[in-house]
């Protein structure tokens, strides 16, 4: 500590906080999927992971929140399309965040941003506990990524800039701040593929106090986040977008069988009947792009079954009949042009179907595992680059977004307890002090 007098105020600090957390805290938070897009093509995969702002407070959406401006704030410098998904947990702290990250499988994300210490910081967590928990927790993540993928530390907000704290500008919670972000910093400096980066201008990004105060309907703080993040991701993104780099041929590998079955048995999707959202999805696909027909797929252990079609009415193709099976073998579009003479499908019978036309795009179950595909198809050949994979790409964006509003409200108590972070079989972090 600084000083004598703030080690005594470090009890003190930590008893105000656990009864700021356990009181009524006002501000909504997303409750949809824990993800958000921009439209384009080749798209970069980014992760936020932490607590404070990458929870959302007073946001309803996550595209109102840091994970839909960012993911805006990308592609409007790139070109591409961006994928952003997000882990957050209201209770992790410094010293549990590496538990959190191990077992995951993050080797498919071109950058990863740690959001994380605002809870430490106000409970005035001694600079060397912080210190071994971040070069714990950077170690494991470089340790679970790809050698291609940039690791960006975000500084801590001044703690005064987060409005259920009511703390003073300047104070000692805004003083420890600045000395963690600062060994932060030194704990950074000369690690391979690892930036620190400061947070914005304080008065950029004061949150709100609650849904019932007056800074409840100003979001422009993930605003600011995104502008800083993007300013500095922008550059290494666009060097790290050839398909051969490690991160993009991770996430283009084909994934197991037994994952793909997991992953389909968890979202019921062959149970029950047809769903009209998304058979809308269906169809509006078809009409946009003129084609005889139009389905969401998943492939089962032994078929490709359609649950939802458009222009036809047949609800499961053999797996020796399906291009979708092959769409799901890596993270991009898979157009066919003409399939009695591409070359790719030398062996492929067009099916039941009579498909000469193909355009397919995976979908991808709320864990990232690709369980089937937003397809169209007709029987007369087309230009392959005629398709419009933007639209494409956004359509089975749709149907993935359904999948994860399913899946959050199987486990709505499970999302709702912030003791349980994760949906559908995802380790909870260890309990320990609660963090924003």
């Amino acid at each position: 500590m600084s000083s004598f007098a703030d080690a005594l105020r470090r009890p003190h600090q930590k008893r105000l906080y656990r009864r700021i957390m356990s009181g009524p805290l006002l501000l909504t938070r997303p409750s949809d999927a824990t993800r958000a897009h921009a439209s384009g093509v080749n798209p970069d995969r980014v992760l936020l992971f932490g607590n404070g702002v990458a929870n959302g407070w007073g946001a309803r959406t996550q595209t109102q929140a840091l994970p839909g401006e960012l993911a805006q704030a990308l592609t409007e410098r790139t070109g591409r399309g961006t994928d952003v998904d997000v882990v957050a947990g209201v209770d992790w702290t410094i010293e549990n965040a590496a538990e959190v990250i191990a077992g995951r499988d993050l080797t498919g994300y071109d950058a990863i941003i740690l959001l994380i210490g605002v809870s430490d910081a106000f409970q005035l967590l001694p600079e060397q506990r912080w210190t071994a928990g971040l070069v714990q927790v950077l170690s494991e993540l470089l340790k679970r990524t790809s050698p291609s993928t940039g690791i960006t530390v975000m500084g801590i907000q001044p703690i005064s800039t987060i409005g259920v704290f009511d703390t003073e500008p300047g104070g000692l919670a805004d003083r420890w701040a600045e000395r963690l972000n600062q060994v932060s910093w030194q704990v950074c400096e000369g690690r391979a593929r690892v930036h620190y980066v400061d947070p914005p201008a304080a008065n950029l990004i004061r949150e709100p106090v609650s849904q019932a105060g007056a800074e409840a309907t100003s979001l422009d703080h993930f605003h600011s986040w995104a502008f800083v993040q993007a300013a500095h991701l922008a550059p290494y993104l666009d060097a790290q977008s050839g398909v051969e780099h490690p991160a993009r041929v991770s996430r283009n590998t084909s994934q197991s069988r037994q994952r793909r079955l997991d992953a389909l048995w968890k979202t019921h999707l062959l149970e029950g009947p047809p769903e009209p959202r998304f058979d809308a999805i269906v169809r509006r696909a078809q009409q946009v792009f003129g084609a005889d027909g139009a389905a969401f797929t998943v492939i089962d252990a032994n078929r490709q079954f359609n649950k939802a079609v458009a222009g036809f009415d047949i609800t499961e193709v053999p797996l020796e009949r399906s291009f979708c099976k092959t769409t799901i073998t890596t993270s991009q579009p898979f157009v066919v042009g003409d399939a009695e003479t591409d070359t790719r499908l030398i062996e492929h019978e067009t099916g039941e179907l009579g498909a000469r036309f193909y355009a397919g795009y995976p979908v991808e179950a709320p864990d990232g595992t690709r369980i089937g595909a937003l397809c169209v198809f007709g029987g007369q050949p087309r230009d392959p680059d005629s398709v419009d994979i933007v639209a494409l790409r956004d359509f089975a964006l749709a149907i993935q977004d359904e999948l994860a509003l399913t899946v959050a409200g199987r486990t709505h108590e499970e999302s709702r307890d912030p003791s349980i972070p994760f949906a559908e079989g995802r380790p909870a972090s260890p309990r320990s002090s609660v963090s924003v």
